[in-house]
């Protein structure tokens, strides 16, 4: 029983709007600018950069390159201060070392120093970017409400390519052109001789041109100026940072921004298993990486089609403003049309796509070639790409959700880096060119665009706040100071009538306080650990509409490992429940579901379940075959289905046959010629390793064909609902020498010692194999088995009376790799068979001798018996045993320490067992009048 809401002294946590949220934002957006200026200050100033430090084309990006590379290395751990040390300290810190990086720059200009320089700098740049490349969406959901969230996602990350389109700006405004003046010059050392060409005009032989730079001193005191602008804007964005930038609101913008996120090595490890977050990071960090890096080096890109540095830097700078703008709006937009962010994109890249195709074009001279044309494509393709961003990083906080927006970005930042790296290593390449890079871009957005057909979109985080916020109206937009007058007075009503409700609920609940938990007060591993106990009906439609902690655990993924759906639900609850689905179906592994909650499962296109890998379904109706034939069906990692059926066989096999299964269990009893036709299609099955049939009867031809052409199988298991089956010895010469076959099972057969000769000659890596019931065998079958199958680990041969104390004495000699031992009703067997299982089985875990009757106190009671029983030894059936007594049994239970299960059902000579000194549990069963004892080690649970 829970104690009431009203009576919990926690008060819900007021949702505030603060006014102050622009001015964080901001400042924010001002040191992503100038962070991003002082990384592209080179590109669009590369042909002077190149004449007054002595660089060539190799060295210009590669100084932009140590940017990406230590960002790379340390994204991860700002991530961590970002979320767990507060946006604050990593907001000055990373401010701090932009001032840092900018002044490196101002030392000198000589060419021995300053290029050493210029790569510490951009090392240290590089570290500053990590803070506010993958802060944004961290920054958005702090500071505010869910309407405005992917806006400011959207300024902040803008600002980043803002910067770009600064440095396209600033650069060629401030730092010329370089001037080269060339001149004709004669070779001193020789006569020069002059002779009449074809044309009847004087030339000269032994002449070279030389060219000069004629501006280089301009060159350098401007490429000096320009530091020093950019040191002035680094250094006041850190000082505004240091005098105010808190690390959150005092009252969350929104439910979600209250919400506790995972830990951090806990969110780090289900980072690197979660698939849909790497599907959305490629796609945005493949052509966005190498679009930024593109970018960067556009001047380079541009020279060899004859487009002049200041040129090819207003082609930048619109680009990248265009794209900024339409971010910004495509952004509102979005939060405008939650829920569509897929769609954005897709047509985003495609229209990007198709503008860097005319651009390359273009470039490559194959359309007629005009400024116009490169103007109008490269600002187009920047709109389109650029505007991408913002939906991308909200987009991936959406799909991680409940981990924390920082560690989201850092990881989307790291494969962005990753990215730009390798595009800009490829220039270290001697004479590798740049008309490649064009085609690289190209390439990289198709890439992308085919990772966005694969992902399946989900909105966790806003599914939390639009479930909350419709029940809840205490959301305000106010002026600081207002509100905290007015939150005081508001405080004290709620406190008031608090305390009148506390009044009211005593009375009624007194006679009971002793019974009431305050489940509010218990820790998170142990509502946890009450939640596994509950039907996943219950987690879907109940637990999750009590309150925000609970909504949030519900969706553990320990909880949804396993889930069954196969209780009656009505048409109201069986919406409900689908619509709850799609929220842990990444979760999901093992399904057990009715099949008409499948169908509505696939109607409602929630049908992909990436992570599952067995599906039970404990009847088939041929709409759910249709829908599992889908072809676009979804379930990559399926491995196993359970299923029942009397439908048409072969249109199940159909339907399963597409996905890639490997192993089938089949329970049927309807007529034998469609199992037959439906057996000749698991052929069709090319991943099929394990077969499981429960059926009335299966002939020599059938059985041969299965051995013979499921190439791949490695455990076959067959049980049939009559005894003593007809198998003839024909039935295995199919199997062919060294087949695959590890596991077999034959019980109620009649197959004889000479199949199992061959059996055991073309299987010799079996390590199952179960032929209990099969009344032919003897003693001769077994040995063949013992001289062949060495590598047996699990041996089945009860109630085949055929069998003598030499079988069990031959298996303890020959199979040292035996787990698992059923010697059930072996008439045979005698003590000294125990004996010599204990002395030689030292790997044995399972031990069934029950109802043999031969099995008597006399050699189990002395204590040098036990003291040879295996360590690993922990299950044991004595069953049946007249001759078992209770000292035996105690005895048994004294001496063997890892022993978890003794089964001493219908024992009569066993009166009374003292298992406190073991703590063990004992359970007394009567049965027909006689007592029953089932031992079991005593749980220690919660």
């Amino acid at each position: 029983m829970v104690r009431s809401n009203l009576l919990n002294k926690k008060k819900p946590p007021r949702i505030v709007i603060y006014t102050r949220r622009w001015w964080i934002l901001l400042l924010f957006s001002f040191n992503c600018i100038t962070q991003t200026i002082i990384w592209n200050t080179w590109g669009p100033i590369a042909q002077s950069a190149k004449a007054v430090f002595l660089w060539n084309d190799a060295t210009v990006g590669m100084i932009a390159n140590c940017s990406n590379i230590s960002t790379l290395f340390t994204v991860f751990l700002a991530s961590y201060f970002m979320d767990y040390k507060g946006l604050r300290i990593s907001a000055v810190l990373c401010s701090g070392l932009i001032f840092a990086a900018a002044g490196l720059r101002c030392i000198t200009s000589d060419p021995e120093y300053a290029t050493g320089l210029m790569y510490t700098s951009a090392i240290v740049n590089g570290l500053a970017g990590t803070t506010f490349f993958s802060g944004p969406p961290l920054l958005a959901s702090l500071w505010f409400p869910l309407n405005q969230r992917t806006t400011a996602t959207a300024i902040s990350s803008l600002c980043i390519y803002a910067g770009l389109a600064g440095g396209f700006l600033i650069g060629p405004q401030l730092v010329s052109a370089p001037i080269y003046n060339t001149t004709v010059r004669y070779l001193k050392s020789d006569v020069v001789t002059p002779m009449v060409n074809e044309s009847s005009t004087m030339s000269y032989q032994n002449t070279y041109n030389e060219t000069a730079l004629i501006n280089f001193e301009e060159l350098r005191n401007q490429v000096m100026w320009l530091m020093y602008v950019e040191c002035i804007a680094a250094a006041i964005g850190f000082l505004a940072i240091l005098l105010y930038f808190p690390d959150k609101p005092p009252s969350p913008p929104s439910n979600s921004a209250n919400e506790k996120r995972i830990e951090y090595k806990k969110a780090i490890c289900q980072i690197i298993r979660h698939g849909p977050l790497w599907l959305i990071s490629i796609a945005f960090a493949l052509p966005i990486g190498v679009y930024a890096a593109w970018g960067a080096i556009l001047d380079v890109i541009l020279h060899p089609v004859g487009v002049s540095q200041e040129e090819a830097g207003w082609i930048g700078f619109y680009a990248t403003v265009g794209g900024c703008i339409a971010g910004v709006v495509i952004a509102r937009f979005s939060d405008l049309f939650l829920r569509h962010m897929k769609l954005f994109l897709i047509c985003l890249y495609m229209c990007g796509g198709a503008s860097f195709v005319w651009f390359t074009l273009v470039c490559d001279k194959i359309v007629p070639y005009s400024t116009a044309q490169l103007y109008i494509s490269s600002i187009a393709g920047g709109i389109f790409l650029n505007g991408t961003i913002p939906l991308f990083y909200e987009l991936s906080c959406e799909t991680s959700y409940p981990i924390a927006e920082g560690i989201t970005g850092a990881f989307s930042t790291m494969l962005d880096s990753i990215f730009g790296v390798l595009f800009l290593f490829v220039l270290q390449i001697p004479s590798i060119g740049t008309s490649w890079m064009n085609w690289c871009l190209v390439g990289s957005i198709g890439a992308g665009i085919l990772v966005l057909f694969i992902f399946r979109e989900s909105y966790r985080r806003t599914d939390l706040d639009i479930t909350i916020v419709v029940q809840s109206s205490d959301c305000v937009d106010k002026n600081d100071e207002d509100f905290n007058k007015q939150e005081q007075v508001d405080a004290d009503l709620i406190d008031k009538r608090i305390i009148c409700a506390e009044n009211e609920e005593l009375q009624k609940i007194h006679t009971s306080e002793k019974y009431l938990v305050d489940m509010e007060e218990l820790p998170d591993d142990i509502i946890l650990e009450i939640f596994s106990f509950l039907p996943h009906k219950f987690l879907l439609l109940n637990v999750r509409t009590v309150c925000r902690r609970w909504y949030s655990l519900s969706q553990s993924a320990d909880l949804w490992q396993t889930v069954d759906l196969t209780l009656d639900f009505n048409q109201t609850e069986k919406q409900a429940m689908v619509s709850n689905l799609k929220r842990v179906q990444d979760h999901v592994k093992i399904l057990k579901v009715d099949p008409r909650l499948l169908q509505t499962i696939f109607k409602n296109d929630i049908w992909q379940f990436l992570t599952l890998k067995i599906l039970h379904l404990n009847s088939l109706c041929r709409t759910t075959v249709s829908v599992l034939g889908e072809p676009n069906l979804r379930y990559p990692r399926l491995e196993k289905v359970y299923f029942s059926s009397s439908l048409d066989n072969k249109l199940v096999l159909s339907a399963f046959s597409g996905l890639k299964l490997d192993t089938f269990e089949w329970k049927y009893n309807g007529p034998f010629q469609q199992f037959r036709e439906s057996i000749l299609a698991l052929e069709k099955m090319d991943n099929l390793q394990k077969v499981r049939l429960h059926v009335n009867g299966l002939d020599n031809e059938l059985l041969s064909y299965l051995l013979k052409n499921c190439h791949t199988l490695h455990s076959l298991e067959l049980y049939f609902f009559n005894v003593n089956v007809k198998i003839d010895n024909d039935a295995f010469l199919s199997l062919t020498d060294n087949c695959s076959l590890t596991e077999l099972g034959l019980p109620t057969t009649s197959i004889t010692d000479e199949s199992l000769y061959h059996i055991s000659k073309t299987c010799p890596f079996l390590k199952l194999i179960n032929i209990s019931n099969c009344f032919n065998i003897t003693d001769v079958g077994i040995r063949h088995l013992a001289m062949n199958c060495i590598n047996l680990e699990n041996l089945n041969i009860g109630n085949i009376p055929n069998l003598t104390n030499c079988t069990v004495q031959l298996v303890s000699n020959k199979f040292k790799r035996l787990k698992v031992l059923n010697i059930k009703q072996c008439m045979g067997m005698e003590n000294i068979g125990i004996a010599n299982v204990f002395k030689k089985c030292s790997m044995l875990i399972t031990l069934d001798v029950s109802f043999c009757p031969k099995v008597n106190s006399h050699l189990l009671l002395p204590e040098k018996i036990w003291t040879n029983v295996p360590l690993k030894l922990r299950e044991i059936n004595l069953s049946g045993n007249n001759n078992i007594t209770s000292e035996v049994a105690f005895r048994i239970i004294k001496l063997c320490s890892c022993l978890q299960s003794v089964a001493l059902a219908s024992c009569p000579s066993i009166q009374s067992i003292d298992t406190t000194s073991n703590k063990l549990a004992v359970s007394t069963i009567l049965d027909t009048g006689k007592q029953s004892f089932c031992l079991h080690k005593r749980l220690h649970a919660l």
